[in-house]
């Protein structure tokens, strides 16, 4: 078991994610904690997150600080990420998910950037992208609107990202910079295909 304080003013980054005007703690942390997790634990294997779930948000305030609590149970491999904010009384399960060895295998060269994005249907400026994020309410600052372009089509899409100055000085202190991490969510977000009706 670890644990933390999720303190905004040591974590800067995290202030540039908010929904209606709420400070909210990224899904892309959770799957940072697992990496984590697992360089900790299997130091000489290669372990993947796995089936990561948010159950509940995990909410940040400056005045109420919350304590995270990180557990993993060895039988099944899986951890889960708790919070409290009045000082251990009650703890809320915010995520969960599993660490599982994998094949580290050999990456083939694939297909280049350019001929993906040549398949792609549509293209998205940084502006025209976030303009739906906004109307639903998500109030991203710079550290976690990293999408400068997004070439799209129904179950695909290819983005550039522009990785801010601030996240790019951090980088080092993290496996996978949660707002870099949230950044490839975003992408996902122009290759859904939304049911008619």
């Amino acid at each position: 078991t670890w644990e933390f304080r999720l303190d905004s003013r040591e974590f800067r980054y995290i202030e540039d994610h908010r929904f209606w005007d709420s400070m909210v703690f990224p899904a892309a942390g959770y799957a940072e904690i697992g990496l984590a997790l697992a360089r900790v634990l299997f130091t000489d294997e290669v372990v993947a997150v796995e089936d990561l779930v948010t159950k509940k948000a995990l909410f940040i305030s400056e005045k109420n600080v919350p304590t995270v609590r990180v557990v993993f149970r060895e039988e099944d491999k899986s951890f889960g990420v708790y919070s409290t904010t009045d000082e251990g009384k009650n703890w809320e399960l915010n995520s969960e998910g599993y660490l599982r060895k994998v094949d580290p295998g050999v990456p083939s060269p694939g297909e280049s950037i350019e001929a993906i994005r040549e398949r792609m249907e549509k293209h998205a400026t940084h502006e025209e992208y976030y303009e739906e994020y906004r109307d639903a309410g998500y109030q991203f600052g710079p550290n976690f609107s990293q999408l400068t372009n997004i070439w799209s089509k129904p179950n695909e899409s290819v983005a550039e990202i522009t990785v801010p100055d601030e996240v790019a000085q951090t980088a080092a202190d993290y496996h996978f910079h949660p707002a870099v991490l949230d950044a490839c969510f975003h992408a996902l977000k122009g290759a859904q295909v939304i049911a008619d009706g």
